[in-house]
């Protein structure tokens, strides 16, 4: 039987496609909602509700901390992204969503402001977060660029301008990713264990671009995003990704998640792709929507046997944990990896 891990150790070993002592457990995010119900608590002080949905704000570490320990999840989250240029119409239960963006012409990209990367002030919630990491692996995370670019211009206009004006998409990717290359430079240098990368570029039929746009106009800035990192770093997207995972796999992530099971086959996946990256995730949605704890433990049980064996796998959902997650699911799904991800695991 393994040794006993600190979560940190559980990770870092499972990205480096290794053996650990357990399955470790992971998700990007958490509504604070979920955590809530399960404590009766309002949480309170600073971006207490966590990540917004144009800045990436985070909540306090000390809740974080305190949400991983009630999952038995290994991981706490700190996120920070540039700002995005669209409209936020809020939806049922004031959940924001992405709206009309605002990026539409050469002439608008003068609203393309961020914050600067380079002054030692934009990192200070960072350090104060890291005081307070405890046994958990701490990662940071942003968007590369494309995702941000595709809200900023409006997800209609984006595509659009792959064909009638290649060099505007261009531009505002640019502007994105040379931000978050230095971010995630400095991500790396203050004591972070990984990092976490968002950018969904596929629906559950494929990519949102053809191969050739993705490849020629957006992967060169992408890499440039990435050119800094010198941590483990987890990637994700929703969708299929199987007609560009070669490229996208090419960035040279550690990990990539959440192989959505809606999308595509993450048997498949590991069987192809495990000698290359950690696959993470791939518990349906749906299931912890709409089923019961009973079903959340058995899937959990099956992927453990299909991906666990020889290492590089990860638990996590198929996408995050937000509201309308059953609360009792998700602590279902935390308490199906601990009682059954433990090594030695037989296929």
């Amino acid at each position: 039987m393994a040794q006993e891990m600190s979560s940190r150790e559980r990770v870092l070993c499972a990205l480096r496609r290794e053996v650990p002592d357990r399955v470790p457990y992971v998700e990007a995010t958490v509504d604070i909602r979920l955590y809530q119900a399960w404590t009766g608590k309002t949480a309170v002080g600073p971006n207490a509700g966590g990540i917004l949905i144009g800045t990436g704000q985070t909540r306090p570490v000390e809740i974080e901390a305190e949400i991983s320990r009630l999952l038995h999840r290994d991981n706490i989250n700190f996120r920070m992204n540039a700002p995005v240029f669209a409209d936020f119409p809020a939806g049922k239960d004031e959940r924001q969503f992405f709206g009309e963006g605002k990026v539409k012409s050469w002439d608008d990209l003068k609203l393309l402001q961020f914050p600067d990367p380079t002054d030692d002030r934009l990192y200070e919630p960072a350090r104060i977060f890291l005081k307070g990491k405890q046994e958990f692996a701490a990662c940071a995370g942003t968007r590369l660029g494309v995702g941000s670019a595709m809200y900023s211009m409006g997800m209609e206009h984006f595509w659009y301008c792959l064909h009638d004006d290649p060099e505007l998409v261009e531009e505002v990717v640019r502007r994105y990713a040379e931000w978050a290359s230095v971010v995630l430079g400095r991500f790396s240098e203050m004591g972070f264990d990984f990092l976490w990368c968002a950018d969904d570029v596929a629906f559950n039929t494929g990519p949102m671009m053809s191969p050739t746009h993705y490849r020629e106009i957006i992967l060169p800035h992408l890499r440039t995003a990435v050119r800094h990192i010198s941590l483990p770093w987890v990637y994700h997207s929703d969708g299929n990704l199987l007609p560009i995972l070669d490229d996208w796999l090419s960035l040279g992530q550690s990990g990539m998640h959440p192989v959505e099971p809606t999308a595509m086959d993450i048997v498949q996946v590991k069987r192809d792709y495990g000698h290359r990256v950690c696959v993470i995730g791939n518990i349906d949605m749906n299931l912890l929507c709409s089923g019961t704890e009973a079903e959340v433990e058995a899937q959990v049980q099956q992927r453990i046997r299909e991906l666990a064996p020889g290492g590089g796998y990860i638990a996590s959902s198929g996408n995050s944990l937000p509201a309308y997650v059953k609360p009792e699911n998700a602590l279902a799904l935390g308490r199906a990896i601990h009682r059954h991800g433990r090594y030695p695991i037989a296929p």
